[in-house]
C-alpha cells in the first residue's frame, strides 16, 4: 500500500509540473491579455462610474474583473502553489525540472551535464516528482 501511495505522489507531481509550464502559465497569460485588451479598448464594457460620477480607471476594472472571476482566481492559486513548491527546491532540482521536464532534454545529457549516472539521475528525478505530489495534495511524511 504505501508503495501505491509513492507512485500515486510521483504520478501527480509529474503532472503538476508538466501542467504548470504547459497549461497554466500560458492560460493565465492569455486570459491577462484578452482581459487587458478588453478593459484598455473599452469597447466591451460598459464604463461604471464610481460616486461622484467618475469613470472607474481601467486599473481598476481590470483588477475587479480577475477578483471576480472564480476561475481564474482557482488558476492563480494553483500557480502560485506550484511557484512556492519550485522556490523550496534547491538550484539542483530547479535545473532538473528545467531541463528534464520542461525543455524535454533527454535523461543522458541532463545526467551528463549534473555528472549523475543513470540510475541516480532518475532517483532524483523520481524524488523532485513525489515531492511536488506530496507537498501538492499537503502530505507531511516523504
Amino acid at each position: 500500500m504505501r508503495q501505491d501511495l509513492r507512485r500515486a505522489r510521483l504520478l501527480m507531481g509529474r503532472a503538476l509540473i508538466k501542467s504548470y509550464k504547459e497549461d497554466w502559465l500560458p492560460e493565465k497569460h492569455k486570459i491577462d491579455r484578452i482581459i487587458e485588451d478588453m478593459v484598455m479598448s473599452g469597447h466591451w464594457l460598459e464604463p461604471d462610474h464610481v460616486q461622484g460620477g467618475e469613470k472607474v480607471p481601467a486599473a481598476e476594472m481590470l483588477l475587479q474583473i480577475k477578483e471576480n472571476n472564480r476561475e481564474y482566481r482557482s488558476l492563480v492559486l494553483r500557480i502560485e502553489k506550484m511557484a512556492r513548491i519550485l522556490d523550496s527546491m534547491t538550484d539542483e532540482q530547479r535545473a532538473i525540472v528545467d531541463s528534464y521536464h520542461w525543455r524535454g532534454v533527454p535523461w543522458y545529457e541532463c545526467a551528463k551535464q549534473l555528472h549523475k549516472e543513470k540510475q541516480t539521475f532518475y532517483d532524483h528525478v523520481y524524488r523532485i516528482e513525489e515531492k511536488v505530489g506530496s507537498e501538492w495534495g499537503g502530505d507531511d511524511d516523504e
